[in-house]
């Protein structure tokens, strides 16, 4: 009766996105809308197709359907692929679909609560919580994981107006790592909509879990506060769990030119550790194209003999 989906990291990329359809319909949720659908990775831009589409959208060539791969999502898609199998009309706010969008949206949130759906944690915290845990056991303890609770803040705070800051700032001082990141999450879709919640995020700034300090020094930059988020992703590049690495040095890279200082002394150092699943470094990646991208010297590597 139904197919579900998801998307999650992409090699060195992070976003979230989970879908299900049945014959007619589709609805997706994307928890990261803030995230550009077509985010630089280094393998999709390999294709001459990927580039030069690019390209284009750089120049200003494409039209609005070509062009959205390249811009920023909804946090909700719900698509009639009988009459748009293309899913170009997206119709969420539409009120004779709104039975229909609700049907899907419900047995979304009955799947994910019944697989332990592990995306709402990040992935460095996720690989932390787990101990002697796997991943699976981990999905399925209430108490290291208490799915309901973690994704009705994450619900919150992608779907946040200026209206819910008091929601999110509420979030940020939650005992549980995870209701923060999504407090803070909140934050950077908001932009300069945060700015009245400066101080909680310099507060996360120091907070023991790494993804919660990426997340407040993105939203942070948003709202122009750089050298705070500069310096405090920066440290994080020196700690041990490399998804908590890749996370923020992917913010360091959309930080762009405002992160130059920072880039230019971690290219010179780079990131050997391997987290891919047949040993590539993407930590590495977005160290390469952050470096590129400001025109900064990098490490050299060294020649095989």
């Amino acid at each position: 009766q139904y197919i579900h989906a998801f998307r999650g990291r992409m090699d060195e990329r992070y976003d979230m996105v989970r879908a299900v359809r049945d014959e007619r319909y589709k609805y997706i949720r994307n928890y990261n809308p803030h995230q550009i659908y077509g985010q630089f990775i280094a393998y999709m831009f390999q294709t001459d197709t990927t580039r030069i589409w690019k390209n284009m959208f750089d120049a200003g060539k494409l039209n609005e359907v070509q062009s959205a791969f390249w811009k920023t999502k909804p946090a909700i898609e719900f698509y009639d692929t009988r009459n748009d199998p293309h899913e170009v009309n997206n119709l969420a706010q539409s009120e004779a679909h709104a039975d229909q969008r609700d049907r899907l949206a419900d047995e979304l949130n009955r799947w994910q609560l019944e697989i332990g759906d592990l995306g709402f944690l990040p992935e460095g915290e996720m690989h932390d919580r787990c101990g002697d845990l796997t991943p699976y056991e981990l999905g399925r303890d209430k108490k290291k994981s208490p799915l309901a609770k973690i994704k009705a803040a994450a619900e919150k705070a992608t779907t946040a107006t200026s209206s819910s800051l008091g929601d999110l700032q509420s979030m940020m001082k939650d005992k549980d790592a995870a209701i923060r990141y999504w407090g803070a999450t909140g934050c950077i879709i908001l932009g300069k909509g945060a700015t009245a919640a400066k101080s909680d995020l310099v507060n996360l700034c120091k907070d023991p879990c790494a993804d919660v300090r990426s997340a407040a020094s993105q939203a942070l930059f948003m709202i122009g506060e750089v050298k705070t988020a500069e310096s405090t992703l920066e440290a994080i590049l020196s700690e041990k769990n490399p998804f908590s690495r890749l996370r923020a040095m992917n913010v360091l890279d959309h930080m762009d030119e405002s992160a130059r200082e920072a880039v230019t002394r971690i290219a010179k150092v780079g990131d050997p550790v391997s987290i891919g699943a047949y040993g590539e470094n993407y930590i590495g990646n977005v160290i390469n194209k952050a470096a590129a991208d400001l025109g900064v010297a990098q490490k050299k590597k060294r020649r095989k003999k």
